[in-house]
């Protein structure tokens, strides 16, 4: 699956990793949780990784997402388009994939 989309498996991991990320950064159950703490509960070892990660992902650094959510110009759920060199590929048991 993964040399069909053209991404490896570290890649996609690691997109994975952003989008949950993502979801907690942008969800108000989560707004106490520090930014580097998302990034630990993330798999992230190193917070500067992280931000500069999430930044080349999602075109936005971790903390001004945040700051969207704090004042609720995030949409609670909805991600920003997945980008495929960041590891989001169609699950094949997906009804999308078939």
């Amino acid at each position: 699956i993964f040399a069909e989309h053209g991404i490896s498996v570290p890649r996609y991991i690691l997109g994975r990793r952003l989008a949950l990320a993502h979801g907690m950064l942008s969800d108000p159950v989560h707004i106490a949780v520090p930014t580097s703490e998302v990034a630990r509960r993330c798999g992230f070892v190193s917070a500067a990784h992280f931000a500069r990660a999430f930044k080349e992902c999602y075109g936005v650094r971790p903390a001004d997402l945040r700051g969207q959510a704090r004042t609720g110009a995030v949409i609670n759920g909805v991600f920003p388009p997945e980008r495929a060199d960041f590891g989001h590929v169609e699950d094949a048991s997906s009804p999308a994939a078939t």
